[in-house]
């Protein structure tokens, strides 16, 4: 699961080391396919920073209501703020479900339906019509 953060400059500071950095590395003709997902990432970062400055607040709400729903599914109070923080509780909980002697089923279920929705939701059209089935 990626976090990526919200404020504009510290994307363009990603797409640059990424482009700058093992982009242009790989690009004299050692590592094709790794520049390819490289510059296919850039490409999400871009596509992410437009998504961002656009996001309609029925968009965020909803992205807020289905990860207080996966809290509330994991046994988890649901809280506002700041998201990386819930994320990495949410993360201890699924860990702690595989650690300790428990089904896991409705755990699964849960982050696969979470998943699901954060990746419609966040998948950049560039990525989407990359992939099988875009």
């Amino acid at each position: 699961m990626a976090v990526l953060p919200l404020d504009p400059e510290q994307l363009l500071r990603s797409v640059r080391d990424a482009l700058a950095g093992p982009v242009l590395d790989a690009l004299p003709g050692r590592g094709a396919d790794f520049a390819r997902a490289e510059l296919l990432s850039a490409v999400e970062l871009l596509d992410n920073i437009a998504g961002g400055l656009t996001w309609s607040p029925d968009e965020k709400a909803a992205e807020e209501a289905d990860l207080a729903d996966l809290e509330t599914t994991l046994g988890l109070p649901p809280t506002e703020g700041d998201r990386a923080g819930r994320l990495r509780t949410v993360g201890d909980r699924i860990r702690g479900t595989y650690t300790a002697d428990q089904d896991p089923q409705d755990t699964i279920a849960a982050v696969l339906a979470w998943t699901d929705a954060e990746l419609r939701r966040g998948m950049s059209t560039a990525t989407r019509a990359s992939t099988i089935g875009g």
